[in-house]
């Protein structure tokens, strides 16, 4: 919808290529608007498993996982397994988090 994973995965992009891993840069001009550990998660991707777009939007859709399964124990702990399970379910299958991922994941 938007170019927010464009400019993020080119961060990273930046980060690898210059081996600065303090400061963000895009197009030459320093980006500190956000906190480095998504692109830093981005980056070791990166380094991984080569540049890749599908390789930029790992570390949201783990981000998503992980919530997901932290939404489920914590319901399964402070009112049951079923209720965990549920909100788990509920959560996975909730239209924010396809449409809205920055909640999940805030770059």
């Amino acid at each position: 919808m938007d170019d927010v994973d464009a400019v993020h995965g080119q961060i990273a992009r930046n980060m690898v290529q210059s081996g600065d891993w303090v400061i963000a840069h895009l197009n030459g001009v320093p980006y500190m608007e956000k906190a480095p550990l998504p692109y830093w998660l981005i980056a070791i991707g990166y380094l991984l498993m080569g540049v890749h777009d599908w390789v930029a939007r790992i570390p949201t859709a783990l981000a998503a996982v992980l919530l997901c399964f932290v939404t489920a124990r914590y319901g399964a702990w402070a009112f049951g397994r079923l209720a965990g399970f549920y909100a788990g379910l509920v959560l996975a299958t909730s239209i924010g988090s396809f449409f809205l991922p920055a909640f999940l994941f805030p770059m």
